[in-house]
């Protein structure tokens, strides 16, 4: 049987109706998060809205927040993922496609590195097969998930970057698979 979890995409211009909507993604439909894109919501993460949505989020059991991140983004730049991540200690944050460039790879290898409660989301990586052995040789590939950014990209070069960067099976299956069903407790 395969297990899916599902993250759930709030409009915080509702604002506070909207961070309402959270309890009931959580509690009754049995959701595992919430995913962000503040350059299609135009408010930073820091802004006090999104951090109510975080905030009634963390009152769950092992909450994700799935977050993109851009180096050149004033809207969703990693350093503010690292505030909230360290605001949240007790919820685990995805960085969304965050090996785009060499720039901001550089950046999400380091907030992964310091922060227990990040992990990389590879989908956007653009064949930079240096980026991905520089960020399993300093996150270590259990700070690593496998993505694609289904529908907006095509899968095979995602694959295509894991198979060729020289990596043991290990590490393989914990970036296609264990890393994700330990963040998303499958059984």
């Amino acid at each position: 049987a395969r297990c899916v979890r599902g993250l759930w995409v709030g409009n915080p211009r509702q604002c506070k109706a909207a961070v309402r909507e959270v309890d009931r993604y959580f509690k009754d439909r049995g959701w595992s998060g919430l995913l962000f894109s503040k350059d299609k919501t135009s408010l930073t993460m820091d802004n006090p809205t999104m951090l109510e949505f975080v905030q009634q989020a963390s009152q769950y059991k092992n909450p994700v927040v799935f977050s993109y991140t851009s180096q050149y983004s004033v809207l969703q730049a990693p350093f503010m993922l690292e505030k909230i991540a360290r605001m949240f200690p007790g919820i685990t944050f995805i960085n969304g496609s965050a090996l785009k460039d060499s720039t901001h790879a550089n950046c999400s290898r380091f907030l992964s590195s310091i922060l227990d409660n990040v992990y990389i989301d590879i989908a956007d990586m653009n064949q930079l097969l240096n980026v991905l052995r520089s960020t399993i040789t300093e996150c270590g590939a259990g700070k690593i998930l496998f993505g694609s950014n289904i529908p907006f990209c095509d899968i095979c070069p995602e694959i295509q970057n894991i198979e060729a960067v020289g990596i043991t099976p290990e590490e393989k299956e914990k970036i296609y698979f264990e890393n994700a069903a330990g963040i998303f407790k499958f059984a």
